[in-house]
């Protein structure tokens, strides 16, 4: 009795697991088929271990995965970046407007792709159990050609400036120096490498950098200023803004001016030779010396200081008696052994500012017929009028042996002009 009891209870628990088992085998059957038909349906990444940029994907749609990735990458493409110079903001820019991009989309693209190209029985494989597939791909930032020139030329152009050079000018009757000032250069290339730099790593900001630009001329390169008043007829030397020496001078005739307005030296000449510019028989000055060697009776005497403008020179005299005079054609004269101190004490480059401050004052006698010394102050043209009539000296030097010629009057071959020219060569003694 007891053994069939037995046997029924066999029967019954084995008709139990069967029927357990037959209903498990069919649910997970039919959910294995409905995986596999959700998971080739593309839609979205169901399974475990797809990551994009360490965001997981799994149980996300398309939308929602994508909106999840552009705001970790995308946005901060488009965050403001302040670019600053010494503190000062100057713009504003992103990474994106300097050419920054990502691969986000395409690195979803492709997981969509690898997440479709795994065989059904595997995918089924990882439905059921949840392992994780092990997908993870990585979101690259891609620096590009943006506007990182364009900026840089924009900033420059605003905060590039030119030094200015220091000036002098005569205010009141005496000079007056303006310090120069520095300029300032953006640099150009370390910004833009700066910029283009910002594509590819974040940044909070941007500061850009340049450098002062000394001028070339300082307050201190006016150490000697000279400045000579036409009418007055007297030449005044400073130390800066300081006056060292007043010394008189004779300038330019009426017809033949001084030149007015600002020049400087451009040559010193110690014991200069006069070289005759005549060139060919019948040219002025064909008749006299080829060359005037130094020494106290050459035309431009003992010193000679070459100004920026054709033919001017502050130079030495015999004739003293002009002193004080508009009697010269054109250049500045100076007595001898004043024209030597100032030689002395001024350089190249020296300023020198001509003024007219007063009318004309001729000599009360002046010389009846022309000298050397107005000659080799002239080129031979007058702007009116014919040449002066003057006496030819009774002997003239061959020219190849120069020597200074005799103090009698002489007449140029051709008539006086105004203004003066510059010897074509110079032989300093």
């Amino acid at each position: 009795m007891k053994s069939g009891n037995r046997s029924i209870r066999r029967f019954q628990l084995l008709t139990w697991v069967v029927g357990v088992t037959s209903f498990l085998l069919v649910i997970g059957v039919g959910g294995a088929a409905a995986a596999v038909r959700l998971e080739s349906s593309g839609s979205k990444v169901n399974l475990n271990g797809f990551q994009v940029g360490g965001i997981e994907l799994a149980g996300l749609n398309k939308a929602a995965a994508i909106e999840k990735l552009h705001q970790r990458f995308e946005a901060p493409l488009d965050v403001p970046i302040p670019i600053t110079l010494d503190g000062k903001l100057m713009q504003t820019t992103t990474r994106r407007e300097l050419g920054a991009s990502t691969n986000v989309d395409e690195v979803y693209a492709q997981a969509l792709k690898l997440h479709r190209d795994i065989p059904s029985f595997k995918r089924l494989w990882y439905r059921i159990t949840g392992m994780s597939v092990g997908h993870a791909l990585e979101v690259k930032t891609r620096a590009g050609d943006g506007k990182a020139e364009e900026i840089v030329n924009k900033i420059a152009a605003a905060v590039n400036r030119a030094p200015v050079d220091a000036s002098v000018a005569v205010v009141g009757g005496t000079p007056k120096i303006t310090d120069g000032t520095a300029g300032f250069a953006l640099d150009e290339k370390e910004a833009t490498r700066a910029l283009k730099n910002v594509t590819a790593e974040g940044t909070s900001g941007v500061d850009l950098v340049g450098k002062p630009i000394a001028p070339a001329v300082t307050k201190a390169n006016f150490k000697d200023v000279i400045v000579v008043k036409v009418g007055e007829n007297k030449l005044y030397h400073y130390d800066g803004e300081r006056l060292v020496k007043t010394y008189d001078v004779a300038t330019g005739l009426p017809k033949y001016p001084t030149p007015i307005g600002p020049f400087k030296i451009v040559q010193k000449r110690f014991r200069p030779t006069w070289v005759n510019p005549a060139t060919k028989p019948g040219q002025w000055g064909a008749k006299l010396p080829a060359k005037i060697g130094p020494g106290p009776n050459n035309p431009l005497g003992t010193r000679a200081m070459n100004l920026n403008s054709p033919g001017i020179r502050i130079h030495g005299t015999t004739a003293d008696n002009s002193m004080g005079y508009n009697a010269s054609h054109g250049c500045i004269r100076m007595r001898m052994s004043d024209v030597e101190e100032l030689f002395d004490r001024v350089e190249v480059g020296t300023p020198v500012i001509i003024q007219s401050v007063g009318p004309v004052r001729l000599m009360p006698s002046p010389p009846k017929a022309l000298t050397i010394q107005d000659l080799v102050e002239s080129n031979g043209i007058a702007s009116e009028g014919g040449p002066p009539a003057v006496t030819p000296p009774a002997q003239v030097p061959p020219p190849a042996s120069p020597v200074v010629p005799s103090p009698t009057p002489v007449t140029p071959p051709a008539i006086v002009s105004p203004v003066e020219v510059e010897d074509p060569a110079i032989v300093n003694g």
